[in-house]
């Protein structure tokens, strides 16, 4: 291994890849003191893919059997979106190809557009093992968009993370409450990234027709890094939701889809 002389050390191990090779590799050290300390195990494999030079990368983890609970219906509408303003874009099938390397890979796109949707296919919760983390330290856009990803690092119960997790440092969540079931949202603040522009401040009523065995949006409430701080993440939208007791408008929280990320300044 080689000291890059900032208190971290690198290895570089070449390896020839085809489309139908795969391992995993993991990364285990000792410090003076005899402890150990050990990364997740990473799986590498080759696909058979090729970019085309476009600026942005669309990355959509879709899952066959489940397009009608609206995956399909959001992979349509954003790619027709993207067609219209005249935006080149890349497609990275997750389902088929995993999740895209870094160095490889996101690196040769200024942005990536990340669809998980429901998320069968869990990454890394250690920002450190994550390949988006490099991305965004790489001073990479992100646009993470997911229905689940909160709900599978934490089993679905209402948690807090913390520095370290992919979670804290990229999508800038520190609590999250499940199936919260609020009734809308009002666009609030998004730190001047032009996200929400247009956007109403009023009530935005979500369908909750989309699980007619509820009849809720089971839509999640969430807390942005710094809540309640002055360093305080801007926080999108306000929820609005009605829990026993009655209607009542969420203080400073922001539901989990869209996030924008850009380098550690966001």
């Amino acid at each position: 291994m080689s000291d890059n002389g900032d208190g971290t050390w690198s290895v570089t191990v070449a390896v020839t890849l085809t489309d139908t090779s795969s391992g995993e590799y993991g990364v285990a050290a000792y410090d003076d003191s005899g402890n150990m300390g050990a990364s997740a195990n990473v799986a590498f494999y080759g696909v058979d893919w090729a970019g085309t030079g476009a600026q942005i990368l669309y990355m959509f983890e879709g899952y066959a059997g489940y397009e009608s609970y609206g995956p399909a219906a959001a992979d349509s509408i954003l790619k027709a979106n993207l067609d219209a303003v005249g935006v080149g874009y890349d497609h990275w099938d997750v389902v088929a190809n995993g999740l895209a390397d870094n160095g490889t890979v996101t690196s040769n796109y200024e942005g990536v557009l990340y669809a998980g949707a429901y998320d069968w296919h869990l990454w890394p919760e250690a920002s450190a093992d994550h390949p988006l983390t490099a991305y965004v330290d790489g001073g990479g856009y992100l646009l993470y968009s997911s229905e689940e990803v909160l709900g599978e690092y934490t089993n679905w119960e209402d948690i807090a993370f913390a520095p370290g997790h992919f979670v804290y440092d990229v999508l800038g969540v520190e609590w999250v409450g499940n199936d919260y079931n609020y009734a809308a949202v009002a666009a609030y603040d998004d730190g001047g990234a032009g996200l929400i522009d247009g956007l109403s401040d009023s009530a935005i009523y979500l369908d909750s027709l989309m699980f007619p065995l509820t009849g809720v949006s089971m839509a999640d409430l969430c807390d942005p890094v710094g809540y309640g701080t002055e360093d305080m993440r801007p926080p999108l939208f306000l929820g609005l939701y009605a829990p026993p007791n009655g209607y009542y408008a969420g203080s400073l929280k922001y539901i989990g889809i869209p996030r924008f990320h850009h380098g550690s300044d966001a």
